[in-house]
Protein backbone atom coordinates (compact mmCIF):
# COMPACT_ATOMS: atom_id res chain seq x y z
CA UNK A 1 0.00 0.00 0.00
CA UNK A 2 1.38 3.40 -0.99
CA UNK A 3 2.24 5.59 1.97
CA UNK A 4 0.47 8.96 2.24
CA UNK A 5 2.14 12.21 1.30
CA UNK A 6 2.21 14.93 3.93
CA UNK A 7 1.28 18.38 2.67
CA UNK A 8 1.92 21.41 4.86
CA UNK A 9 0.40 24.67 3.64
CA UNK A 10 -2.43 22.88 1.86
CA UNK A 11 -4.87 25.68 2.69
CA UNK A 12 -3.10 28.15 0.39
CA UNK A 13 -3.75 28.79 -3.31
CA UNK A 14 -0.86 26.63 -4.53
CA UNK A 15 -1.21 24.11 -1.69
CA UNK A 16 -4.85 23.35 -2.53
CA UNK A 17 -3.89 22.66 -6.13
CA UNK A 18 -1.02 20.40 -5.08
CA UNK A 19 -3.46 18.46 -2.88
CA UNK A 20 -5.80 17.97 -5.85
CA UNK A 21 -2.98 16.85 -8.14
CA UNK A 22 -1.61 14.38 -5.58
CA UNK A 23 -5.11 12.94 -5.32
CA UNK A 24 -5.35 12.74 -9.13
CA UNK A 25 -2.09 10.75 -9.15
CA UNK A 26 -3.64 8.20 -6.80
CA UNK A 27 -1.80 9.33 -3.69
CA UNK A 28 -3.35 9.60 -0.24
CA UNK A 29 -2.91 13.06 1.25
CA UNK A 30 -2.26 13.89 4.88
CA UNK A 31 -2.81 17.58 5.64
CA UNK A 32 -1.37 19.54 8.53
CA UNK A 33 -3.83 22.35 9.20
CA UNK A 34 -3.93 24.78 12.08
CA UNK A 35 -7.16 23.92 13.89
CA UNK A 36 -7.58 20.62 12.05
CA UNK A 37 -11.15 20.11 10.89
CA UNK A 38 -12.00 23.62 12.08
CA UNK A 39 -9.58 25.16 9.55
CA UNK A 40 -11.54 27.43 7.15
CA UNK A 41 -10.30 25.46 4.11
CA UNK A 42 -10.81 21.96 5.53
CA UNK A 43 -14.26 21.43 3.99
CA UNK A 44 -13.14 22.75 0.61
CA UNK A 45 -10.13 20.45 0.61
CA UNK A 46 -12.29 17.43 1.40
CA UNK A 47 -14.60 18.29 -1.50
CA UNK A 48 -11.66 18.69 -3.90
CA UNK A 49 -10.26 15.22 -3.25
CA UNK A 50 -11.73 11.88 -4.29
CA UNK A 51 -9.94 10.14 -1.39
CA UNK A 52 -10.72 11.53 2.02
CA UNK A 53 -7.58 13.24 3.32
CA UNK A 54 -6.31 12.72 6.83
CA UNK A 55 -6.35 16.10 8.53
CA UNK A 56 -3.94 16.64 11.40
CA UNK A 57 -4.46 19.52 13.80
CA UNK A 58 -1.11 21.21 14.11
CA UNK A 59 1.25 23.99 13.19
CA UNK A 60 4.61 23.90 11.49
CA UNK A 61 6.15 25.45 14.60
CA UNK A 62 4.58 22.95 17.05
CA UNK A 63 6.51 19.70 17.55
CA UNK A 64 3.54 17.54 18.58
CA UNK A 65 1.53 18.22 15.44
CA UNK A 66 4.56 17.71 13.22
CA UNK A 67 5.28 14.33 14.75
CA UNK A 68 1.71 13.15 14.15
CA UNK A 69 1.80 14.47 10.59
CA UNK A 70 5.04 12.80 9.47
CA UNK A 71 4.63 9.45 11.24
CA UNK A 72 4.91 6.63 8.70
CA UNK A 73 5.35 8.75 5.55
CA UNK A 74 8.09 8.87 2.94
CA UNK A 75 7.45 12.25 1.26
CA UNK A 76 6.74 15.66 2.76
CA UNK A 77 5.69 18.65 0.66
CA UNK A 78 5.73 22.19 2.01
CA UNK A 79 3.73 24.98 0.36
CA UNK A 80 3.85 27.32 3.34
CA UNK A 81 4.05 31.08 3.12
CA UNK A 82 5.08 33.54 5.79
CA UNK A 83 8.02 35.19 7.46
CA UNK A 84 11.35 33.70 8.51
CA UNK A 85 9.72 32.02 11.51
CA UNK A 86 7.72 29.89 9.05
CA UNK A 87 9.99 29.68 6.01
CA UNK A 88 13.25 29.09 7.88
CA UNK A 89 12.49 27.94 11.42
CA UNK A 90 9.23 26.14 10.65
CA UNK A 91 10.54 24.27 7.62
CA UNK A 92 13.70 23.32 9.49
CA UNK A 93 11.54 21.87 12.26
CA UNK A 94 9.46 20.02 9.68
CA UNK A 95 12.63 18.60 8.10
CA UNK A 96 13.96 17.41 11.45
CA UNK A 97 10.67 15.75 12.34
CA UNK A 98 10.45 14.11 8.93
CA UNK A 99 14.03 12.85 9.13
CA UNK A 100 13.47 11.43 12.62
CA UNK A 101 10.32 9.66 11.40
CA UNK A 102 12.20 8.01 8.54
CA UNK A 103 10.82 10.08 5.66
CA UNK A 104 12.94 9.93 2.52
CA UNK A 105 12.58 13.42 1.08
CA UNK A 106 11.06 16.84 1.40
CA UNK A 107 9.86 19.36 -1.17
CA UNK A 108 10.49 22.77 0.45
CA UNK A 109 8.36 25.80 -0.35
CA UNK A 110 10.62 27.37 -2.99
CA UNK A 111 8.51 27.75 -6.20
CA UNK A 112 10.56 30.57 -7.65
CA UNK A 113 13.47 31.48 -9.87
CA UNK A 114 16.67 29.51 -9.32
CA UNK A 115 18.23 31.48 -6.49
CA UNK A 116 21.07 29.08 -5.75
CA UNK A 117 23.74 31.42 -7.16
CA UNK A 118 22.18 34.51 -5.58
CA UNK A 119 23.21 35.97 -2.26
CA UNK A 120 20.66 35.95 0.54
CA UNK A 121 20.58 39.76 0.42
CA UNK A 122 19.49 39.94 -3.23
CA UNK A 123 15.84 39.20 -2.47
CA UNK A 124 14.24 39.26 0.96
CA UNK A 125 11.91 36.29 0.50
CA UNK A 126 14.29 34.22 -1.61
CA UNK A 127 17.03 34.86 0.94
CA UNK A 128 14.83 33.22 3.57
CA UNK A 129 14.35 30.23 1.27
CA UNK A 130 18.06 29.91 0.68
CA UNK A 131 18.65 29.86 4.44
CA UNK A 132 15.87 27.28 4.74
CA UNK A 133 17.61 25.08 2.18
CA UNK A 134 20.74 25.07 4.31
CA UNK A 135 18.77 24.27 7.47
CA UNK A 136 16.96 21.41 5.73
CA UNK A 137 20.27 20.04 4.49
CA UNK A 138 21.57 20.17 8.07
CA UNK A 139 18.56 18.09 9.14
CA UNK A 140 19.87 15.30 6.89
CA UNK A 141 16.80 14.72 4.72
CA UNK A 142 17.02 14.76 0.92
CA UNK A 143 15.27 17.78 -0.56
CA UNK A 144 13.74 18.37 -3.98
CA UNK A 145 13.78 22.11 -4.60
CA UNK A 146 11.21 23.30 -7.14
CA UNK A 147 12.10 26.20 -9.43
CA UNK A 148 9.41 27.37 -11.85
CA UNK A 149 10.43 30.97 -12.58
CA UNK A 150 7.57 33.36 -11.85
CA UNK A 151 3.97 32.24 -11.59
CA UNK A 152 2.33 33.13 -14.88
CA UNK A 153 -0.57 34.69 -12.99
CA UNK A 154 1.83 37.45 -11.95
CA UNK A 155 1.50 38.86 -15.46
CA UNK A 156 -1.90 40.15 -14.35
CA UNK A 157 -0.64 41.77 -11.15
CA UNK A 158 0.27 45.42 -10.73
CA UNK A 159 2.61 44.32 -7.93
CA UNK A 160 4.74 42.45 -10.46
CA UNK A 161 4.83 45.41 -12.81
CA UNK A 162 5.72 43.71 -16.09
CA UNK A 163 2.49 44.17 -18.06
CA UNK A 164 0.61 47.47 -18.06
CA UNK A 165 -2.72 46.26 -19.40
CA UNK A 166 -4.33 49.72 -19.55
CA UNK A 167 -1.51 51.14 -21.70
CA UNK A 168 -0.83 47.83 -23.44
CA UNK A 169 2.85 48.07 -22.58
CA UNK A 170 5.48 45.64 -21.42
CA UNK A 171 7.57 47.68 -18.99
CA UNK A 172 10.95 46.20 -18.18
CA UNK A 173 14.42 46.92 -16.88
CA UNK A 174 17.60 46.00 -18.71
CA UNK A 175 17.72 43.94 -21.90
CA UNK A 176 14.34 43.51 -23.68
CA UNK A 177 15.62 40.21 -25.07
CA UNK A 178 16.53 38.63 -21.73
CA UNK A 179 14.38 35.49 -21.40
CA UNK A 180 12.15 35.09 -18.33
CA UNK A 181 10.63 31.82 -17.09
CA UNK A 182 6.92 31.46 -16.28
CA UNK A 183 4.73 28.59 -15.07
CA UNK A 184 1.10 28.67 -13.95
CA UNK A 185 0.34 27.62 -10.40
CA UNK A 186 -1.77 24.76 -11.76
CA UNK A 187 1.09 23.39 -13.85
CA UNK A 188 3.53 23.82 -10.97
CA UNK A 189 1.18 21.74 -8.83
CA UNK A 190 0.96 19.08 -11.54
CA UNK A 191 4.72 18.78 -11.84
CA UNK A 192 5.22 18.62 -8.07
CA UNK A 193 2.59 15.90 -7.71
CA UNK A 194 4.13 13.96 -10.59
CA UNK A 195 7.57 14.20 -9.00
CA UNK A 196 6.17 13.09 -5.65
CA UNK A 197 4.53 10.08 -7.27
CA UNK A 198 7.57 9.17 -9.37
CA UNK A 199 9.80 6.25 -8.51
CA UNK A 200 12.72 8.33 -9.84
CA UNK A 201 13.37 10.35 -6.72
CA UNK A 202 14.64 13.83 -7.48
CA UNK A 203 17.27 14.98 -5.03
CA UNK A 204 18.20 18.60 -5.59
CA UNK A 205 16.82 21.18 -8.02
CA UNK A 206 13.68 20.42 -10.00
CA UNK A 207 13.46 23.02 -12.80
CA UNK A 208 10.25 23.45 -14.81
CA UNK A 209 8.89 26.18 -17.07
CA UNK A 210 5.56 26.52 -18.83
CA UNK A 211 6.94 29.19 -21.14
CA UNK A 212 10.17 31.14 -21.60
CA UNK A 213 9.90 34.55 -23.19
CA UNK A 214 11.67 37.89 -23.17
CA UNK A 215 9.77 41.17 -22.64
CA UNK A 216 9.89 41.74 -26.41
CA UNK A 217 8.48 38.26 -27.06
CA UNK A 218 5.78 38.75 -24.43
CA UNK A 219 4.66 41.91 -26.23
CA UNK A 220 4.52 40.00 -29.53
CA UNK A 221 2.62 37.12 -27.91
CA UNK A 222 0.03 39.38 -26.25
CA UNK A 223 -0.41 41.35 -29.47
CA UNK A 224 -1.29 38.14 -31.30
CA UNK A 225 -3.47 36.77 -28.48
CA UNK A 226 -5.41 39.97 -27.82
CA UNK A 227 -5.62 41.39 -31.34
CA UNK A 228 -4.27 44.74 -30.09
CA UNK A 229 -0.73 46.04 -30.26
CA UNK A 230 1.43 45.79 -27.12
CA UNK A 231 4.61 47.86 -27.07
CA UNK A 232 7.84 47.48 -25.09
CA UNK A 233 9.13 50.25 -22.84
CA UNK A 234 12.43 50.11 -21.00
CA UNK A 235 12.29 51.77 -17.57
CA UNK A 236 16.07 51.85 -17.24
CA UNK A 237 19.16 49.67 -17.17
CA UNK A 238 20.03 47.32 -14.30
CA UNK A 239 21.92 50.07 -12.47
CA UNK A 240 18.79 52.21 -12.59
CA UNK A 241 16.77 49.26 -11.28
CA UNK A 242 19.19 48.86 -8.37
CA UNK A 243 18.82 52.56 -7.59
CA UNK A 244 15.02 52.30 -7.65
CA UNK A 245 15.06 49.29 -5.33
CA UNK A 246 17.32 51.19 -2.91
CA UNK A 247 15.09 54.27 -3.07
CA UNK A 248 11.91 52.33 -2.34
CA UNK A 249 13.59 50.34 0.40
CA UNK A 250 14.80 53.54 2.08
CA UNK A 251 11.31 55.03 1.91
CA UNK A 252 9.50 51.91 3.14
CA UNK A 253 11.96 49.54 4.83
CA UNK A 254 9.18 47.69 6.65
CA UNK A 255 6.90 47.31 3.63
CA UNK A 256 8.49 44.77 1.26
CA UNK A 257 5.47 44.99 -1.04
CA UNK A 258 6.98 48.30 -2.18
CA UNK A 259 10.30 46.81 -3.31
CA UNK A 260 10.32 42.99 -3.25
CA UNK A 261 8.63 42.79 -6.65
CA UNK A 262 11.47 44.81 -8.14
CA UNK A 263 14.00 42.51 -6.47
CA UNK A 264 12.32 39.61 -8.26
CA UNK A 265 12.53 41.55 -11.52
CA UNK A 266 16.23 42.01 -10.86
CA UNK A 267 16.73 38.25 -10.55
CA UNK A 268 14.97 37.71 -13.89
CA UNK A 269 16.19 40.76 -15.82
CA UNK A 270 19.80 40.01 -14.91
CA UNK A 271 19.49 36.35 -15.88
CA UNK A 272 20.84 35.31 -12.47
CA UNK A 273 17.67 33.39 -11.62
CA UNK A 274 17.23 31.83 -15.08
CA UNK A 275 16.36 28.15 -15.29
CA UNK A 276 18.74 25.85 -17.14
CA UNK A 277 18.45 22.16 -18.01
CA UNK A 278 14.69 21.92 -17.50
CA UNK A 279 13.05 18.75 -16.22
CA UNK A 280 9.78 19.17 -18.14
CA UNK A 281 10.53 16.11 -20.25
CA UNK A 282 10.53 13.84 -17.19
CA UNK A 283 6.73 13.97 -17.26
CA UNK A 284 5.57 13.98 -20.91
CA UNK A 285 1.93 13.61 -19.85
CA UNK A 286 2.00 17.22 -18.64
CA UNK A 287 1.63 19.87 -21.35
CA UNK A 288 2.12 23.16 -19.47
CA UNK A 289 0.19 26.27 -20.47
CA UNK A 290 1.98 28.84 -22.60
CA UNK A 291 1.67 32.61 -22.22
CA UNK A 292 -0.31 32.68 -25.48
CA UNK A 293 -2.84 30.18 -24.14
CA UNK A 294 -2.95 31.95 -20.78
CA UNK A 295 -3.68 35.30 -22.43
CA UNK A 296 -6.36 33.76 -24.60
CA UNK A 297 -8.11 31.77 -21.87
CA UNK A 298 -10.70 33.65 -19.82
CA UNK A 299 -10.51 34.89 -17.21
CA UNK A 300 -7.25 36.79 -17.14
CA UNK A 301 -7.76 37.56 -13.46
CA UNK A 302 -5.40 36.54 -10.70
CA UNK A 303 -6.08 33.66 -8.29
CA UNK A 304 -8.49 34.34 -5.46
Amino acid sequence: MTKPVVLVGGGGWLGRQIASELDARGLSVRLLLRGGEAHPKADELRKRLTRAPTIIDGDISAAAGLQRAVDGVETVISAVQGGPDVIIDGQAALARAAQAAGAKRMFPSDFSVDFTIMGVEEHLFLGWRKLAQAAIADAGIAQTNTYNGAFMEMLTQDFFGLVDWARREITHWGDPDQVYDFTTTADTARFVAAAAASKNELDGPFRIAGDRKSPRQIAETLTAAKGAAFSVRQLGDLAALDAEISRRHAQSPDNPMRWAGLQYHRAMASGRGALHNLHNNLFPDIAPMTISAFASAPPMGAPS
